[in-house]
């Protein structure tokens, strides 16, 4: 039986003298002291009281004797060992081998329990106490050594504020005893409950002592306690044979009784100090235990017998079965299951019913074992054990006596559960252990086969159905998406396999089996195993018929055979994808959260609680007492609620208590409900008597999920004991929220769809009136949506339109208000607090419109056409002004849907076009647009405090004959006048030419320094140049269509030369190829382009030419110049359903698998999408390139990323255009580099790089988990310097690398270097040689000072103690950097920083040297540091810094008053992204398996370094406790050597 014990720390001794009589009489207490942590000693008492595990207690009196002890419990918690109290027998005589009887008599003032311990170590558990006097007798066997006696109380059940008063004891020789056999003695059966004695060789042992039968919490089974005279102990023979049936606990030893299967069993156990030898029998002349079969007298009312409590020898039916309970219903005596059974008498006939769950897992508080028999011990097996449960939950697995290493923990789904595990037998008989302390309340399992087969000869311990053929398969399952593919797993494997899934070409089917598989057949045919723990099968290679599919698991330890049955050809139906409803921003998703007086049917109250809904939104909870417990024991939950991905949540409620309590707030799925317990969200507070706490979670949900739960736990929260509390809920809310900042009411997060769209312009050309004087106009913007009623889709959630409009924004020319701009968020509406209504972000140049049915002008089964409509006098509108136009819906939910793009124009702007376009209804239109427009060289307005009287910029004076055309003026299509690119060119050209040296290639103006101006159009983006010139650009790697406005620049007017005589011809080109070229331009000439870009091409040229003129001045501008992007190219890689729990780097390049290379920069588009406070999202062209040494060649390589321009990524980060991509390949827990580096920061002095952790993908692939870094360069990661002087500069460490452009220098002291970016001819690389030769001669002086004017210390100091504690691999040989900066005198100081490159550091080495925790390995590898080590006043300055910051590097690896370690909070930063990272790639994640090394580690390190081989079998648990106990050591050492307490 397996279970956990706090440490014991109740001091055992065994019995030598003899005693007829003891009696001992009470006497007066003295004033109450408090029990320490330590063993307090009070005259014979020894009273010890746990209190970092939440007990306390008092005594009073001298502890003179017996009865002068009074001792009262003030706190208490959970476990058996808190509190103890020993009382020596010293005062007679007791004979070895002699029993005795005992009795004392104890005083207490509230009844309770608690188990006592005599010589021997016989534990008498469960004594019932009563208020008032109580007798407690018994009888023990004196041991041998040492001569005295000790009888420990341990009062585990006894209530808070009692008081144990002892009054006597008496101790007598055993009434018709006497001494047993000189040569053999008695073992004392303790726990033990069977009918077996067992005895031993007391005069020729060589052991320390032997105690009693019993099971401590370090023991996997029953068996005999023997202490040795030394630990550790390596070995165990039984009859000459080794045997693993023991344990072991320092020189504790508790030999199983499975181990005896002889008579008389001599046994030998090697200890350091030697061998010591005893020898054991039997009584039944060697008769192996059998178990003797136990039943409850009667069963209960729904038919199930209660298992006694703390019984570790209940067997039932004919003996096939051993349940154990911590507890009973009526006898509470450790940890909290219980637990009820009916029947028991085969594999099939057990059922079990959990009352009351365990404290989870390693509680070991809810057991039943399984009894294999007819066993021969070396022989592997295979088990497969088939049960259903009515409640998801985790279940244990092992085989009782194995290690950790053995038990499988597997969540378990509700239904029909089938398990598999392989063991090596080690006797004749064995049990399967099926822990169930994590399992639901109410939970019921019913076995129905349990099946052991000897793997060589297929022989079966145990019977059940076995289906031979797939033509008898009667229990067909259906596959996911196929109604003609059925499956079933043999030998009722089940468990072992997910439902397969029909794919669109193949069959998958995923395993629980260890992988990459050994061998894959499908009908007797081999096929290729894939990377993962599945299969897939070709869809043409499931024809009618039956099919076998036989899998070998990669360790060769199991075989799984499938059948699948075909019906029809397989096909493949397209589930419905889930859709997300609209989401109204506030929405309550909690039901009766005023708490209705008397209504309690949405809310689950459960625990010993009474419960009170007042009907005025408030709840009253009666709370009992917790000393100990689960937080769930008393609890409010809601269930049934729905998560959406990707959606924002606030759970939130008020909490007032009348005595100091700790509450929980748990979002989490529902395991009772087939989920999984997941947490999504969770929140710890803490009342104060009398206060009031309002608790309060925001968090975004990753995935949708039903039956998702909201917990308010009130039980034994956080470990913290608690009196009975009256408490009070009121405000109880779980809100949902389309996203973050709808939470904040700042509605940053913008909806857009290309379904709302402003469709174009139109002017009103029949007036009556003259066209004279104060004329009238009218002009309106044409827009089109889905119509009312109708649905438009944003990110997979479908909205229905309730109504749609536009909003208007015009530019100002004076007055501005402070803030405002006249950019696209001009064009958006706010929320006013005051009005509650949506009105225009800019306030008095906005104008917000709805459509009315008189407003829609047209409308099919989709859309509607819409239009709003200005009218008024011309004086009184700014004609010239722009104008800021968007179209938008409002959804039923009140959520508003914008169109894509703002679009900007004005009125004079329409005007010229249809003029000069002849688009008016007749020519009585036409003339009125020249009139009132076109020949209007400045708009007079009357008096407005904002607008001012313009010029006309598209006055002309030249009429245009009247023609007939269409008058709508769109301004998304491509041959109107504001066409606008995605992406305008920038200043950022391959080369730039121009025709005429004086007028140089321009962007952004025109040659001449001026806005761009064409045919009257005038542009503020653009590009210009004199024919023959032209501009060449990079293609952006999602452009879908280069466009322009080109012609002679209307600059050339003042000249009229150039005027009349200016021509041109504008060719565009991709690659060298042709792709466009315009009419021949004259002046008052333009053309509209839109080029569609060839698939790949990778430059566009765009020339100038003269038009063969002649002229070399032909002045040529593009306006609006530039790139329409492609959304689709971005849209292939679907990121929508990305986790969104970490910030994410996106990288998009050309070709879909690329090569990157150390070598060449690849370009590349780059988007940071920051999923953390601090961290800025980002979108850049870039490259991307490898990066490092051996981190290059690495599996999962490591990168360098590099944006055209600068960004600060961190708010706590330099700027810059360079970052690196840290792939921590060599280190499995991805932790190492982080901490070094924010050790280094805590420390101060040495530059150390920001980071931060994040998920890489590229072309849309997850790559895993990469830390975000600032390189190690002037002006980043801390480093700064002047590289102006001939001084400053940066240098590292390397002993053996060898690159191009790269200067290495050796110093004087043997030390090699590394220098970058400095010619050695140059006076900088001469000072920096003088520099490090004064540093050196000056270092080799230990006794003096000097050194120290020459370095800047603090760095040195820090950066020595980040690599010693941490032992880097690589401290002694690369990656270690130094910068030399003149100080304030002009004088080099030599700077150590930064830090840099930890993933080969804390054990993580296959170098012995490199994995210990001891010596001072980095002052040996390390020339430099080794010298300034012996200095002391260097080596003090070190001591006293490390001394200062020991609170914070033990919080690196465990919690204290600082908060939770940093190992901790890293892993929580992570989350699932490092879960991800070794995940397979099936399963969405980036495939990279925990227990394979990177190859790198041997294409690298050519003599097979490989920094895991000694962890290779690790879990991601494993390497964790394994870097937190490396560091604790090697801290504890550092410590001790100099001479730290």
């Amino acid at each position: 039986m397996e279970r956990i014990i706090k440490k014991i720390v109740a001091i055992v001794l065994t019995i030598a003298l003899v005693v007829s009589t003891l009696s001992i009489q009470p006497n007066t207490a003295k004033a109450a002291t408090d029990i320490s942590v330590d063993w307090t000693h009070v005259g014979k008492w020894h009273l010890y009281a746990g209190t970092t595990w939440g007990h306390t207690a008092q005594y009073t009196g001298s502890g003179a004797s017996f009865s002068d002890m009074a001792i009262t419990i003030t706190t208490t918690a959970n476990g058996e060992w808190g509190l103890q109290f020993g009382y020596d027998i010293t005062d007679v005589a007791l004979t070895a081998g002699t029993q005795y009887d005992y009795t004392m008599v104890i005083n207490s003032t509230k009844a309770g329990t608690l188990f006592t311990q005599t010589p021997g170590i016989v534990t008498t558990k469960g004594i019932a106490i009563s208020e008032g006097d109580n007798t407690i007798s018994g009888t023990f066997t004196a041991g041998t050594n040492p001569a005295n006696g000790n009888i420990m109380i341990f009062p585990d059940g006894m209530p808070v504020g009692t008081t144990l008063d002892m009054k006597s004891l008496t101790v007598k020789a055993h009434t018709g005893g006497g001494t047993v056999d000189e040569k053999w003695v008695k073992i004392d059966k303790g726990e033990y409950n069977g009918t077996n004695t067992y005895s031993y060789d007391d005069a020729n042992k060589t052991v320390s002592s032997v105690g009693n039968i019993q099971k401590p919490g370090w023991a996997a089974s029953m068996g005999i306690h023997i202490v040795l005279p030394a630990a550790p102990i390596t070995a165990v023979t039984v009859n000459g044979q080794a045997t693993n049936n023991y344990a072991a606990d320092g020189a504790g030893l508790i030999l199983y009784l499975s181990a005896l299967s002889e008579g008389e069993n001599t046994v030998a156990i090697t200890h350091v100090n030697g061998t010591s030898t005893i020898t054991i029998k039997q009584e039944g002349s060697g008769t192996v235990e059998t178990p003797v079969v136990t039943t409850s007298s009667s069963s209960d009312d729904d038919g199930y017998y209660t298992i006694p409590a703390a019984n570790e020898t209940f067997y039932v039916g004919d003996g096939t079965w051993r349940l154990y309970s911590s507890n009973s219903v009526d006898q509470q005596v450790w940890g909290s299951g219980i637990m009820k059974y009916k029947g028991g008498t085969s594999d099939s006939d057990l059922s079990l019913k959990i009352v009351n769950t365990g404290g989870g897992l390693d509680s070991w508080s809810l057991q039943a074992h399984y009894i294999i028999k007819g066993l021969t011990a070396g022989q592997k097996y295979t088990y497969t054990v088939n049960y259903t449960t009515t409640n998801a939950g985790t279940m244990r697995y092992k085989i009782d006596g194995t290690g950790a290493a053995d038990q499988e923990d597997v969540a378990e789904k509700a239904g029909t559960v089938s398990h598999t595990h392989t063991f090596t037998a080690t006797k004749e008989s064995d049990e399967i252990v099926f822990e169930l302390s994590a399992m639901p309340n109410g939970t019921i399992i019913n076995f129905n086969s349990i099946k052991v087969t000897a793997e060589s000869s297929g022989e079966t311990t145990s019977s059940s159905s076995e289906v031979e053929r797939p033509e008898d398969v009667t229990a067909w399952k259906s596959v996911t998406n196929s109604s003609q593919v059925f499956y079933y797993v043999t030998n009722g494997a089940d468990g072992r396999v997910d439902t397969p899934l029909m794919e669109t070409s193949e069959l998958y089917v995923p395993m629980k089996l260890s992988a990459v598989f050994q061998s894959v057949t499908l009908d007797g045919v081999a096929m290729t195993p894939s990377d993962g723990a599945y299969v897939r099968i070709p869809k043409n290679n499931l024809t009618v018929g039956y099919h076998t599919l036989t899998v070998v698991n990669n360790n060769n330890t199991e075989t799984l055979t499938m059948y699948f049955k075909v019906d029809a050809q397989a096909e493949t139906t397209t589930p419905e994808p889930i859709t997300i409803p609209e989401i109204i921003d506030g929405t309550e998703l909690l039901k009766d959260t005023a708490f209705e007086e008397g209504n309690v049917s949405h809310w689950d109250e459960f625990g010993p609680t009474s419960y009170k809904n007042n009907g005025d939104g408030t709840l009253d909870v009666q709370v009992p007492a917790y000393t100990a417990g689960d937080n769930w024991a008393t609890q409010l939950v809601q269930k049934n609620i729905q998560l959406y991905e990707g959606k924002w949540y606030v759970a939130r409620f008020t909490v007032t208590s009348d005595v100091d309590k700790s509450f929980q707030l748990l979002i989490q799925s529902d395991g009772n409900a087939g989920g999984d317990w997941t947490v999504f969200a969770e929140e710890l507070v803490e009342v104060s008597a009398g206060g009031e706490q309002v608790v309060e979670i925001q968090f975004q949900a990753t995935s949708t999920t039903a039956n998702v739960l909201y917990g308010i736990m009130m039980g034994y929260v956080n470990g913290t004991a608690s009196d009975a509390a009256n408490v009070k809920f009121k405000d109880v809310s779980l809100k949902v929220y389309n996203d973050e900042q709808q939470i904040s009411g700042t509605h940053s997060n913008l909806l857009t769809s290309n379904d709302v769209s402003v469709q174009g312009f139109q002017m009103k050309t029949n007036w009556d009136e003259a066209y004279t004087g104060d004329t009238q106009f009218g002009f309106r913007t044409v827009c089109q949506a889905p119509n009312i009623g109708g649905t438009v889709r944003v990110n997979n959630v479908s909205y229905t339109v309730a109504q749609i409009g536009t909003i208007y924004t015009i530019e100002g020319d004076k007055n501005l208000p402070a803030g405002v701009t006249f950019d696209s968020t001009c064009t958006l509406l706010r929320y006013d607090e005051e009005t509650g209504k949506y009105v225009p972000s800019v306030d008095t140049f906005g104008y917000m419109f709805t459509a009315t049915d008189k407003g829609i002008v047209a409308k099919d089964n989709v859309n509607s056409t819409y239009v709003q409509t200005i009218e008024g006098l011309m004086k009184q509108f700014p004609m010239a002004n722009k104008i800021h136009v968007r179209a938008f819906v409002v959804t039923t939910g009140g959520t508003i849907i914008y169109g894509r793009k703002s679009v900007n124009t004005s009125v004079a702007r329409v005007a010229a076009y249809m003029y000069n376009k002849s688009m008016a209804t007749n020519i009585r239109g036409h003339e009125y647009l020249f009139d009132n427009f076109v020949n209007v060289d400045n708009f007079a307005m009357a008096d407005n405090p904002y607008f001012t009287s313009k010029a006309n910029p598209y006055y002309s004076n030249k009429t245009v004959a009247y023609g007939w055309n269409d008058n709508l003026y769109t301004p998304g299509g491509e041959k109107y006048m504001n066409l606008k690119p995605d992406i305008y060119l920038e200043d950022n050209y391959l080369k730039a030419t121009t025709g005429w040296h004086e007028d140089p290639a321009s962007v952004n103006t025109n040659t001449r320094g001026d806005r761009i101006s064409v045919a009257g159009l005038k542009f503020d983006y653009g590009i210009s140049t004199n024919a023959v010139g032209y501009f060449e650009y990079e293609v952006p790697y999602n452009a879908a269509y280069f466009v322009g406005i080109v012609g002679i620049d209307d600059s050339v007017a003042t000249n009229s030369d150039y005027k009349n005589g200016a021509t041109i011809r504008c060719e565009v080109s991709f690659d060298g190829a042709e792709a466009y070229t315009t009419k021949v331009l004259s002046y008052g000439q333009l053309e509209y382009i839109k080029v569609p870009v060839p698939t790949g091409a990778s430059t566009v040229k765009i020339t100038f030419g003269d038009a063969g003129d002649g002229q070399t001045c032909d002045r040529a501008s593009m306006g609006n110049a530039g790139w329409m992007i492609d959304e689709s190219i971005e849209d292939k890689y679907d990121t929508s359903k990305d986790p969104k729990d970490i910030t994410r780097i996106y990288v998009y390049t050309d070709d879909d698998n690329p090569k990157i290379t150390k070598e060449n920069k690849l370009p590349a588009n780059i988007t940071i999408i920051s999923g953390e406070s601090g961290v800025n999202s980002v979108t850049d062209a870039g490259t991307i390139k490898l990066r490092g040494n051996s981190t290059a060649l690495a599996d999962k390589p490591a990168y360098n990323i590099s944006f055209k321009n600068k960004h600060k990524l961190f708010a706590d980060a330099s700027e810059g255009k360079k970052w690196c991509l840290l792939a921590n390949a060599f280190d499995k827990t991805l932790l190492r580099n982080k901490l070094a580096m924010d050790l280094g920061k805590y420390l101060g002095g040495v530059a150390a790089p920001e980071e931060r952790f994040a998920d890489l993908y590229i072309n849309g692939k997850l790559k895993g988990s990469y830390l975000i870094s600032e390189p190690a360069e002037n002006g980043r990661s801390g480093i700064q310097y002047d590289e102006t002087n001939d001084t400053d500069m940066l240098f590292e460490l390397e002993v053996e690398k060898v690159e191009a452009d790269v200067l290495y220098n050796i110093t004087d002291l043997g030390v090699r270097f590394a220098v970058e970016d400095i010619a050695e001819d140059s006076a900088t690389y001469t000072n920096y040689k003088t520099t490090l030769k004064t540093f050196e001669t000056a270092l080799q002086n230990t006794s003096s000072d000097e050194v120290f004017n020459l370095i800047d210390v603090d760095s040195f100091v820090s950066m020595y103690i980040v690599n010693e504690l941490f032992k880097t691999v690589d401290f002694g040989y690369s990656s270690v950097k130094f910068y030399i900066q003149k100080n304030a005198d002009g004088k080099p100081i030599i700077h150590a920083g930064s830090l840099w490159d930890f993933d080969l550091s804390t054990g993580n080495s296959s170098v012995e040297e490199c994995r210990t925790t001891t010596d001072f390995r980095g002052q040996t590898i390390n020339t430099w540091f080794g010298w300034l080590m012996r200095n002391n006043t260097f080596k003090n300055k070190v001591i006293a810094k490390f001394t200062a910051a020991q609170e914070t590097i033990q919080n690196i690896y465990q919690a204290n008053g600082l908060g939770d370690s940093w190992i901790n909070k890293n892993l929580a930063y992570m989350g699932k992204s490092k879960d991800r990272n070794y995940s397979d790639t099936s399963l969405g994640g980036a495939g990279w398996n925990i227990n394979t090394p990177d190859s790198a580690e041997y294409k690298y390190y050519p003599y097979g370094y490989n920094t895991l081989s000694p962890y290779i079998n690790y879990t991601y648990e494993q390497h964790i406790n394994y870097l937190v106990n490396w560091l604790s050591e090697r801290n504890q050492w550092m410590c001790k050597q100099w001479g730290i307490n």
